[in-house]
C-alpha cells in the first residue's frame, strides 16, 4: 500500500498477532467449559451474545481454542456476514470454534485497532475474495494470516482507537434507537386500528352528520354469503387446471395473486370456489398461534383462482360494507383478541373453525362511515410506514458513515500524528527479533483443560 503516512508501515495480520493454544476439553470430561461458537456472536453489535457453557465431555469436536481476554474473532464462513467479536475478561480461558480465526495481537498492536481494520469494508472484502466453497464458502486461517494490514506507530493506535470508540458510542445509540422504530411503528398501527374499532377516529366526523353510534354485531351478519372453506386437491393425476392460491398469498394485508400453484381440477368444479375483487381470505391456521385468523384482501383478479383449504373465504354485502374497511376491523387488537380466544391447538397446530370466526363481534357503522374511516386509516398507515422507511435508510446511512470514519482512521486523517512517536517499522523490526531469537512456538499444540 502506497502513500502511507510517516511512521506508518504496512504488514500482514499473521506477522503481528501471537500464537494460541488449542485444547481437548474431553480430557477433562467434568469440567464446565465457555464456548462461543458462530451463533455466540451477534453480527449487528458485533459482541459475544450467546456463549454457550457445556461440560468438557459434551463439548463439540470443534471446540478447541484457548482464548483470551482482548482476542479478537474473526468468523471464517461467510465472512461477509461479519460475525467479528473481542473476547471480553468475563470470557477469559474460553474456547471458541476452529470455525473462528482466533487474532491474539502482539505488542505491536492495540486489540481495538486489530478489531476496527478485520470489521473495515476493505478488509472484508479484500478477504471475502479469498473465499472457498458454494454451499459453505470460508476462507483458511491461512487466508486470514496472509492478509494486509496497516500499522501506525502504538501510541498513534491509541489516539485513533479512542477517537473511534468515541464515534462509535454515537452511532451505536443512534443505531439502537433507529432499530426500536419498526416495533414501535407497529405498535402505532395497532393503536390506530384499535381507535377505529373503538369508533374513536370518527366519532367527531360521525355526530357532525347525525350518524348513528355503531352497534356490535356478528361477522356473520356482515356477509352476502355463508363463510366458505377453500378447496385441495391431492393425488389426482389430472393434468394441472385452476390457480390455487397459497396460504403464504395472504402475508402483508393484501393477497398476493402471483402466488398460486395449478390444482388438478376444471373450472366448473371450481366454480364455488372462485375469488372476486372484494373478497377477503381468512387463515384457518396451520401452525402457530400467530397464524390463525390473519387476513388479506383480493384485488384486481384477473383469471380464474381459487383459495386453499386453509382460508375461509369471507364476501361481504358491498352495498353495506365496504370490504377495505372490514379488512382493517379485522386487523385490530380487539379482534385479534376474540381470534386467539377461541383458537385451539392440536398436536402444536392451531386452528381456529369456521363457527367461531362467524361468531367474532365487530363493530358496524354506515356504508358513508366506513369510507370515511378507510380513508383516514390509509393515511395513518401510510405515514407510519413512511417514518419506518426513513428509519430504515437512515440505518443504511449509519452503517455508511462508520466505514467512512474507519476509512478515514486508516488513512492517517483522524486524529493528529506526533512526531516524537516511535515508527511502527522499529517497532516491528524488533518484534521480528525476539521472535528469530526465541525457541519455535507451539500454536496449535494441544493440552488437556488445567
Amino acid at each position: 500500500m502506497s502513500g502511507l503516512p510517516v511512521g506508518w508501515v504496512e504488514s500482514s495480520i499473521g506477522e503481528v498477532t501471537k500464537p494460541f493454544e488449542s485444547i481437548d476439553p474431553g480430557r477433562s470430561p467434568e469440567r464446565w467449559v465457555d464456548y462461543i461458537d458462530i451463533g455466540s456472536i451477534d453480527n449487528t453489535t458485533q459482541r459475544i451474545a450467546d456463549p454457550k457453557r457445556v461440560l468438557g465431555r459434551e463439548a463439540p469436536s470443534r471446540a478447541r481454542r484457548l482464548v483470551e481476554t482482548g482476542d479478537v474473532l474473526f468468523s471464517t464462513v461467510r465472512t461477509y456476514l461479519k460475525n467479528i467479536a473481542r473476547v471480553p475478561p468475563e470470557l477469559d480461558g474460553a474456547l471458541t470454534s476452529t470455525g473462528i480465526a482466533l487474532l491474539r495481537p502482539s505488542e505491536a498492536l492495540e486489540s481495538s485497532y486489530l478489531f476496527h481494520w478485520v470489521c473495515s469494508a476493505p478488509f472484508l472484502e479484500t478477504i471475502s475474495k479469498a473465499q472457498d466453497g458454494t454451499m459453505y464458502p470460508a476462507v483458511s486461517d491461512r487466508d486470514v494470516s496472509a492478509a494486509s494490514i496497516v500499522l501506525p506507530p502504538l501510541a498513534e493506535q491509541r489516539r485513533i482507537v479512542a477517537k473511534l470508540d468515541a464515534l462509535t458510542a454515537r452511532t451505536v445509540r443512534a443505531r439502537a434507537d433507529l432499530d426500536r422504530i419498526p416495533t414501535l411503528a407497529a405498535r402505532y398501527k395497532q393503536a390506530v386500528l384499535a381507535k377505529a374499532f373503538s369508533g374513536e377516529l370518527t366519532a367527531e366526523w360521525r355526530s357532525s352528520r347525525g350518524l348513528p353510534e355503531p352497534r356490535m354485531t356478528r361477522l356473520a351478519d356482515l356477509v352476502a354469503e355463508p363463510l366458505r372453506n377453500g378447496l385441495s386437491v391431492r393425488g389426482s393425476d389430472e393434468p394441472p387446471g385452476v390457480r390455487s392460491l397459497r396460504l403464504s398469498a395472504l402475508r402483508g394485508g393484501a393477497v398476493n395473486l402471483e402466488d398460486v400453484r395449478f390444482l388438478p381440477i376444471s373450472d366448473d368444479h371450481a366454480r364455488r370456489f372462485l375469488l372476486r375483487d372484494g373478497d377477503i381470505l381468512v387463515s384457518r391456521g396451520n401452525g402457530t398461534k400467530t397464524l390463525v385468523g390473519i387476513s388479506a384482501l383480493v384485488g384486481h383478479v384477473r383469471e380464474t383462482t381459487i383459495f386453499p383449504d386453509t382460508a375461509f373465504r369471507v364476501r361481504v354485502a358491498q352495498d353495506r360494507v365496504d370490504p377495505q374497511w372490514l379488512s382493517h376491523i379485522w386487523s385490530a387488537p380487539q379482534s385479534r383478541t376474540q381470534i386467539e380466544a377461541v383458537a385451539k391447538t392440536t398436536a402444536g397446530i392451531w386452528k381456529v373453525s369456521q363457527a367461531d370466526l362467524a361468531g367474532v363481534e365487530l363493530p358496524f357503522f354506515e356504508l358513508s362511515e366506513q369510507i370515511e374511516m378507510v380513508g383516514r386509516l390509509g393515511h395513518a398507515l401510510a405515514e407510519i410506514d413512511r417514518m419506518a422507511a426513513e428509519a430504515v435508510a437512515a440505518r443504511r446511512l449509519l452503517d455508511r458513515l462508520d466505514q467512512a470514519v474507519l476509512s478515514k482512521a486508516f488513512r492517517g486523517e483522524l486524529v493528529p500524528q506526533d512526531p516524537a512517536d516511535e515508527p511502527a517499522s522499529i517497532l516491528l523490526d524488533r518484534i521480528r527479533a525476539e521472535r528469530a531469537g526465541a525457541p519455535k512456538g507451539t500454536r496449535g499444540r494441544r493440552k488437556a483443560v488445567a
